[in-house]
């Protein structure tokens, strides 16, 4: 069965404002809490981090001697921004990285030594504005004309005549052409 394309633009704009909205709120919300994730598997040097943190999102890699423990280490933490006030984490590779700062621009570091460690940084106002742009798009499209609009350009008929939009040409309906009164 075939899904119908209006009820299908329908869901997109749906989904796509939903989407939006969750997003925007996470930046918002980013710049108390800072939510973030490490985790490593067993017998491996390799440890990830990922945080949301200052309006972005912070995803790490530490293959030295960082954090493998040799077994399996997976924890979350939420940490508030009064916590970390006059935190700076030092990094492997003698970086120091201070969570005061909003992201503005997406950044990939790496440590002194290659392979040892390594960063991506990526704001999040990036995926925000890929998302609301197609979604604002979808939902200005898809106004409706109002009863005394023409439905394909949307000039004010109120108060003609004829059958035909005078801007744009477009034959109208009868209900179209009659207008509403002032």
């Amino acid at each position: 069965m075939k899904i119908p394309r209006l009820i299908t633009r329908r869901r997109v704009k749906w989904v796509g404002l939903v989407a939006t909205v969750c997003l925007a709120a996470i930046m918002v919300a980013s710049y108390w809490y800072w939510p973030r994730y490490v985790w490593s598997r067993a017998n491996s040097t390799i440890t990830w981090y990922v945080s949301i943190s200052n309006c972005g999102v912070l995803v790490a890699r530490d293959s030295g001697a960082g954090l493998g423990l040799g077994r399996p280490l997976r924890s979350w933490s939420l940490p508030t921004r009064q916590a970390w006030k006059d935190l700076t984490l030092s990094l492997p590779g003698q970086v120091s990285y201070t969570p005061l700062s909003i992201k503005w621009l997406p950044t990939y570091t790496f440590g002194s030594v290659p392979g040892t460690w390594e960063q991506v940084s990526v704001p999040l106002w990036i995926p925000l504005l890929l998302l609301a742009i197609p979604t604002a798009y979808l939902w200005h499209t898809d106004r409706r004309a109002k009863p005394w609009q023409c439905p394909k350009c949307r000039y004010d008929l109120r108060g003609l005549d004829g059958g035909v939009c005078p801007e744009c040409g477009h034959e109208l309906k009868p209900s179209n052409a009659e207008g509403v009164a002032d």
